[in-house]
């Protein structure tokens, strides 16, 4: 059996490393992070040893490029010509609203799957101007300016749901921020932008769309709340208390075409009596 100082001393990395890829992996909760008293059988030590090999190239990666990450959005504009929007055939009558939007990244994936976009929900000025940018071909479709709305606020939720009763949308979609629940840094039950998929819920509640869709990180999966009960319990049990039938995925971006190894837990719920359904893995992954 492997200690965490055991671990550490192996493979030339701090305790806090060790913990931190033993949470990625599944291993270990965050009760257990803060005990520091795991040990760990010979395959538990392997899975630790690629998860730090993983984070390390991905740090090397990350020194190649420096930017900042706090007001650059991607443009996306060039690709988004109107006669695009018939070649991906624009079902009027599936609509979605787009919470958390930032720059319209799902957004765009909802839009090139055939949907149409009403509406999005955005905080910071930078993603909103970059979301108005991508998203100026689609400006007939979209109903409203896109707005600098805090979730959290009564004001900013009353005038969204105002606006979405006129024109009701099917699907609602957020990828609520995932900061506070990242195992990239320190954790906690109380940070405000934890209780941003309570928010989420309030909407759902008021709007009742037939589809919802979320997205966050891994950290969610080992996430506890106030009252020590893991939040992903927490969702789906809330979600099922308002009539909606709920599963979880993890989903690796690498499996559908994308050269990139990202994991996120994808959520499903409806309302409508059909059972969710995950994408099929579609790629293999060569190792070059």
């Amino acid at each position: 059996m492997y200690s965490v100082l055991k671990l550490a001393n192996m493979l030339k990395v701090g305790k806090n490393i060790i913990l931190r890829a033993a949470v990625n992996q599944g291993l270990i909760d965050t009760s257990e992070y803060n005990r520091k008293i795991k040990l760990f059988n010979e395959y538990e030590k392997n899975k630790i040893q690629t998860e730090i090999l993983n984070l390390n190239n991905l740090k090397n990666i990350i020194r190649i490029k420096s930017y900042n990450d706090t007001s650059e959005f991607t443009d996306i504009a060039d690709l988004w010509k109107y006669d695009y929007f018939q070649d991906w055939n624009i079902k009027r009558e599936i609509k979605f609203v787009d919470l958390f939007s930032g720059a319209g990244g799902i957004g765009v994936g909802f839009t090139m799957a055939g949907m149409q976009p009403i509406q999005n929900f955005e905080i910071f000025p930078e993603a909103n101007e970059t979301y108005a940018y991508n998203f100026k071909n689609l400006r007939k479709i979209i109903n409203h300016d896109v707005d600098e709305n805090d979730i959290t606020e009564l004001d900013s939720k009353n005038k969204l749901i105002k606006m979405l009763k006129s024109n009701m949308p099917d699907i609602i979609v957020g990828g609520f921020p995932c900061q506070g629940f990242s195992v990239s840094g320190i954790r906690s039950w109380n940070d405000p932008r934890n209780i941003l998929y309570k928010s989420m819920l309030e909407l759902v509640k008021k709007i009742n769309p037939k589809i919802v869709i979320m997205e966050n990180v891994l950290g969610i999966l080992s996430m506890r709340n106030a009252d020590g009960e893991l939040v992903i319990n927490e969702i789906i049990k809330m979600y099922q208390e308002n009539g909606y039938e709920i599963d979880y995925k993890v989903l690796n971006s690498a499996d559908y075409g994308v050269p990139q190894l990202r994991k996120r837990v994808i959520f499903i719920a409806n309302n409508i009596g059909v059972k969710n359904l995950f994408p099929n893995w579609q790629h293999e992954i060569m190792v070059i």
